[in-house]
């Protein structure tokens, strides 16, 4: 009888032999990035998968991993050696040279010589190739169970739970999966649908008011599934990377603001984050969570003020679908098809992962009020116009699920560490050509030494803002002044710009202004604001102004702003179409 070894639990996938040369990304917010590029020969009864690794200085090493071809994988981290656990290999690319693995769920490891072998809940076994030179445990395997998929019992996205929010004065879609032929009934607010399942099944309730709870059942054969605590209120999309899932209880506020966190109304549903290569059915470990002092620390800080703000202004249930994901580029968040029709790369000539189809796609079918937006710093070394491209794809296919979608997204604030003046300019230039969308500047509550600003309260609060007027119908000014156009004044420029609101204003002197003459040497400007909307910027020693700048740095000083106190935009007008310096 061999020797087992306990090592934990793990989330379920399933290996999809016929997804080949499928590459996987992983990114952090710095600049390192890792590509595993898995090949699949098979060799007997077992799937090999062969991984070319990439990093950021155009290494290549080449691992193995050997799996029984009719078991379930495990997805596998990284990290120190518990207790208790077994070395299986030496990881060569690591920074130590040494990494310990760890594999949810499984039931012990079994090992007879140099073979090593991790056998599953169900017993069945994964053989890993016995040379350590030759192992290779991934990070993430995500061959996962896809959108088409055939049922055989009663299954409903985990986005349906007790505690869950759904969109008030709005149809209410509930679909699932059910054994094809079968009749599902389903009951929501006193009314009873009936369909049969395709394999596939989906009605529609009609639009409930907030102000009660709700309880949901639905029913098929001899299963019934019953939710209770159902909400009805506004839902909203938060995604993006890091700093919006930056968590509160790592904010510079988080133990005063727990104590006021008792707020039942609010709620969140997040997900593990996760790519795959066709639209999921179900996201990963996805769970609704009601917001208490408890548990409000491991929330989206960003989200949570924005819940809390609009909560406390309308006074109906806010639920929050968090989809961010740390370190990830703006192309993880787009189709398939719309990554592969602008990346180039022969590395993605025969598919494309993305966390789109595990982290949106899964609730297409759901109605959502608005979304909001914090990404772009892992995107800095990309190209503005690629950037402005993906927000354009993006915002697109979003819209495709949820027509006319208000779409509210942050600015990147100032960092001296990175250069974000281009993503800014796309930022800002995406806005410009985009329509029933809002961009918040944050610059003075960036923090010019690190990448991640602890003080998200503001953030929420302007992205809150936004909202009232453009989800609620409110009326006021909730944007810093927009560059519009300029025009020359004899040895000036005079700026024009929107949002100006009851009027610019700016205290003390007009910091962050730049002009430049045919000889395109910028110096510090002169400005004097001379309407509502309108601004002259000069320097003395040019008599031929061409173009003018302002905060174009990567730490803008700008005091420019309306009654809202948020301020102007950067700005250049000699992008040149994006002619990054």
């Amino acid at each position: 009888m061999p020797e087992f070894q306990s090592i934990g639990f793990w989330s379920e996938s399933l290996i999809n032999p016929a997804r080949k040369n499928v590459p996987s990304y992983w990114t952090s917010d710095l600049d390192s990035e890792f590509l595993y590029y898995p090949q699949i020969k098979e060799q007997g009864n077992v799937t090999i998968f062969v991984y070319k690794i990439y990093n950021s200085n155009s290494a290549v090493q080449t691992y193995e991993i050997h799996l029984d071809g009719k078991t379930e994988y495990a997805e596998v981290d990284f990290g120190e050696k518990p207790a208790g656990w077994v070395n299986i290999g030496t990881f060569p690319f690591s920074g130590n040279g040494s990494e310990y693995v760890s594999i949810k769920k499984c039931a012990g490891i079994i090992k007879r010589g140099g073979e090593v072998k991790f056998v599953c809940g169900d017993g069945s076994e994964i053989m890993v190739c016995p040379d350590p030179e030759k192992i290779l445990i991934a990070p993430t395997c995500p061959f996962a169970p896809e959108e088409t998929f055939d049922a055989e019992r009663l299954i409903l996205p985990s986005i349906f739970a007790d505690g869950m929010v759904i969109q008030r004065d709005q149809p209410l879609t509930v679909w699932g999966k059910a054994p094809k032929g079968q009749t599902v009934t389903v009951k929501f607010d006193g009314k009873t649908k009936e369909t049969v399942s395709d394999s596939d099944f989906s009605v529609v309730f009609d639009p409930v008011t907030s102000g009660k709870t709700y309880t949901l059942e639905v029913s098929c054969g001899t299963e019934n599934i019953r939710f209770c605590d159902i909400l009805a209120g506004d839902v909203f999309l938060a995604s993006g990377q890091s700093n919006m899932q930056w968590q509160l209880c790592s904010t510079v506020h988080y133990k005063e603001e727990s104590k006021q966190a008792d707020l039942p109304q609010i709620r969140f549903y997040r997900m593990d984050t996760y790519v795959d290569y066709q639209p999921r059915f179900d996201t990963i470990n996805g769970k609704w969570t009601i917001c208490t002092p408890e548990n409000c620390g491991d929330f989206s800080a960003v989200a949570y003020y924005f819940a809390k703000t609009l909560y406390q202004k309308h006074g109906v249930p806010i639920g929050i679908i968090d989809s961010s994901w740390g370190g990830k580029k703006i192309e993880l968040f787009v189709p398939n098809s719309e990554a592969e029709r602008i990346e180039s790369s022969a590395n993605n000539e025969n598919g494309y992962y993305s966390a789109y189809n595990a982290m949106i796609a899964p609730y297409k079918k759901l109605s959502v009020r608005g979304a909001i937006w914090y990404q772009g710093e892992s995107d800095s070394h990309a190209g503005a116009l690629k950037y402005q491209q993906y927000s354009e794809i993006l915002l697109a296919s979003w819209r495709n699920i949820w027509p006319n979608l208000p779409f509210l997204y942050v600015q990147l604030p100032k960092l001296s560490t990175h250069d974000f003046r281009y993503i800014r300019e796309a930022q800002l230039e995406f806005y410009k050509s985009s329509k029933n969308t809002a961009m918040v500047s944050i610059n003075e509550y960036g923090n010019v030494e690190d990448i991640h600003p602890t003080n998200k309260e503001p953030v929420g609060q302007r992205l809150a803002q936004c909202a009232e007027v453009l989800v609620y119908g409110g009326t006021g000014e909730y944007m810093g002044p927009i560059y519009e156009g300029y025009a020359p004044d004899g040895n000036k420029m005079e700026i024009r710009f929107s949002h100006s609101g009851e009027g610019l204003r700016a205290e003390g002197k007009i910091t962050g202004f730049e002009v430049c003459g045919e000889d395109g040497k910028f110096l510090p400007a002169n400005a004097r604001i001379t309407g509502k909307d309108r601004i002259l910027v000069w320097n003395g020693t040019i008599q031929h102004p061409k173009h003018v700048r302002l905060g174009f740095a990567l730490c803008p000083e700008i005091n420019l702003t309306n009654e809202t106190g948020i301020m102007a935009s950067p700005f250049r007008t000699d992008s040149g179409g994006y002619d990054e310096e």
